[in-house]
């Protein structure tokens, strides 16, 4: 998995993320969590603990932001990998399905879907 700066959330995922609600589109250096999503994740208590070490500050609404690394742009390190792995199965149960987005925005998803097998 690659450190990425903040997704943005354009006309591929739009109609998914805003409309319908389903899920997010994967996990990313800042992760933006409604309080639909984190509830999906587990939980906020649940998901601090699996994040322990990452940034992750609860948000007025019942949401959650988190943070992977210091910097967007992180070196390419064994912490960095397990931060980012950490990261993706905790949120991972709130990543968009496969089958709640059309067959052709699924190859925009990539990797990043809620039934995917763990990428480690």
């Amino acid at each position: 998995m690659r450190a990425v700066p903040i997704a943005y959330v354009g006309s591929d995922i739009e109609v998914n993320l805003y409309v319908r609600d389903y899920g997010i589109k994967g996990a990313f250096w800042a992760n933006f969590l409604s309080a639909a999503h984190v509830a999906m994740a587990g939980g906020e208590a649940l998901l601090k603990t699996k994040l322990s070490g990452l940034h992750v500050e609860s948000l007025g609404h019942g949401g959650l932001l988190i943070v992977a690394t210091d910097s967007p742009l992180p070196e390419d390190t064994n912490d960095t990998r397990e931060r980012f792995w950490r990261l993706d199965e905790a949120i991972q149960p709130a990543f968009i399905s496969r089958e709640q987005s059309t067959e052709m925005k699924r190859g925009m998803l990539g990797y990043f879907y809620r039934e995917r097998p763990p990428v480690r």
